[in-house]
């Protein structure tokens, strides 16, 4: 569980990574789903909830690309 979540894609990345659900898919790129072209990133607070970090998936529309989690745990 986690108090806030920073998901960033790589600089070097050529491709778009996409942060969604388990039935996210980058090549359709769905509303339920959160873009993240290279260099960009998106933070998740916690709000009224903590957040599973097993909720979330992610998938690229180039093999390879990288993508970076931080997180606060729950106390």
């Amino acid at each position: 569980m986690a108090k806030w979540i920073l998901v960033q894609a790589a600089m070097a990345n050529s491709g778009i990574v996409v942060i969604g659900d388990e039935s996210v898919i980058a090549a359709a790129a769905t509303v339920n789903s959160v873009q993240l072209r290279p260099g960009n990133k998106f933070i998740i607070h916690q709000g009224t909830k903590s957040h599973n970090l097993l909720d979330f998936y992610a998938d690229s529309t180039v093999s390879g690309d990288i993508l970076t989690v931080t997180y606060e745990p729950v106390d």
